[in-house]
């Protein structure tokens, strides 16, 4: 369990929300070429929050 809480504490306070563009050739994503930017976990929570009920 320590190990998977590691994981998960990392992959929330350090998210990459970089969104890759398509590669049409390929049908899909490299990851290679992108410049990646990490976000403020809080930033994103609250947006998030203000959205999730958008034309509900």
């Amino acid at each position: 369990m320590h190990c998977i809480d590691l994981l998960r504490n990392a992959l929330m306070c350090q998210p990459d929300l970089t969104l890759e563009v398509v590669n049409a050739s390929l049908d899909g994503v490299t990851g290679f070429g992108t410049q990646h930017m990490c976000v403020n976990w809080k930033e994103l929570v609250d947006w998030t929050s203000e959205w999730e009920t958008y034309g509900q």
